[in-house]
């Protein structure tokens, strides 16, 4: 833990590097006068908390409740000015929590009144975290005649690779809790066989997407949000899929073994790429031919996970057509990560 708290202030302080460190001092200075209201200085935790005010913020896991969130966040906030140690059940919140959430709650308005002074002040005082990076947003957001139609979030403001990875992760909570919600509603006309057969479904896509990563090129400190993108894209396509089969907008095309003998040849030509070897000026892509194999295995898990959940959903469907359906979305898959494979 200790080495992750120091990678931490090396990116913190690494993430400033790339700001106009006078001209923040100038917009930080009238704002360091701003007074703190009392809820401020009445909070003196004795260890992190796992409130975690951003979930209370953006209703993942839980309903919205700004009180809450704010709550949580000078409790956040406290914790984080007396150097407590992280608290590794809720690794995120010493990230996104804290000035971060206090800075997008002040800033709008939400479950308090407006405050842009206040923020810009917690902002600045977070110095060289995420928040800071809003500095100069929050300095013309406060210059500005009218509000913005536009809700404020920090994370928009995000320019160094740590704040982006960070809030990426945290957007994509977000948008998991979302699709979550959407599969909820889609479910309640499912019979109880039904649902338990997609539980599979869902087991084995959350496996299928973080197997897939080993197909990335995981070079560069940019991988992680690469892996966040390619993720999301997964997610949605997989919602998509599934909203699809329930309007009953089925797969056409019944030539299963045609399609998936395509998908198989695509498969066996990335694992031959992986095979070639790397000039010595060139360590080449960090996709190996394990990644390629594992997130292939991780595909017919979840290929068949859907082929028994359709099969009591959609009984009526031919099981051929959604057997070349998935083989040709893989087929898809594997052609584009073949540009991820390179050497010499």
């Amino acid at each position: 833990m200790k080495s992750f708290k120091l990678l931490l202030l090396i990116l913190f302080a690494s993430s400033i590097s790339g700001h106009a460190q006078p001209e923040r001092d100038e917009q930080c200075k009238a704002a360091s006068s701003v007074p703190l209201p009392a809820e401020a200085v009445s909070v003196r935790p004795t260890e992190f908390p796992a409130c975690e005010a951003y979930k209370s913020y953006a209703g993942i896991g839980r309903r919205v409740n700004y009180a809450a969130a704010r709550s949580c966040a000078w409790k956040e906030r406290a914790a984080q000015q007396a150097h407590l140690p992280q608290n590794s059940k809720v690794g995120t919140s010493w990230v996104i929590g804290g000035d971060l959430i206090l800075v997008n709650l002040y800033a709008n308005g939400l479950g308090v009144s407006r405050n842009l002074p206040l923020a810009l002040h917690l902002a600045c005082e977070e110095n060289a975290g995420i928040a800071a990076d809003a500095i100069g947003d929050l300095s013309k957001l406060a210059a500005a005649t009218a509000p913005s139609a536009k809700r404020f979030d920090v994370c928009d403001s995000a320019s160094t690779t740590f704040s982006m990875n960070f809030c990426g992760s945290y957007r994509s909570e977000i948008t998991e809790e979302r699709r979550k919600g959407a599969i909820r509603v889609l479910a309640a006309r499912w019979t109880p066989e039904q649902r338990s057969a997609f539980a599979n479904v869902e087991t084995a896509e959350q496996r299928y997407v973080t197997t897939h990563n080993k197909e990335l090129d995981q070079s560069g400190t940019i991988h992680t949000l690469k892996d966040l993108g390619s993720s999301e894209i997964m997610h949605n396509n997989f919602l998509l899929d599934l909203r699809r089969f329930e309007r009953g907008d089925f797969p056409k095309n019944v030539e299963a073994a045609a399609s998936e003998e395509r998908m198989r040849r695509q498969f066996e030509a990335n694992l031959t790429a992986t095979r070639q070897p790397t000039t010595a000026a060139d360590s080449g892509t960090a996709v190996t031919e394990d990644g390629i194999t594992e997130a292939q295995a991780a595909w017919e898990q979840y290929r068949n996970a859907w082929l028994a959940f359709v099969a009591v959903r959609y009984p009526s469907v031919p099981a051929a057509a959604f057997r070349a359906y998935f083989a040709e979305e893989r087929h898809k898959l594997l052609t584009a990560m073949r540009g991820q494979i390179y050497r010499g």
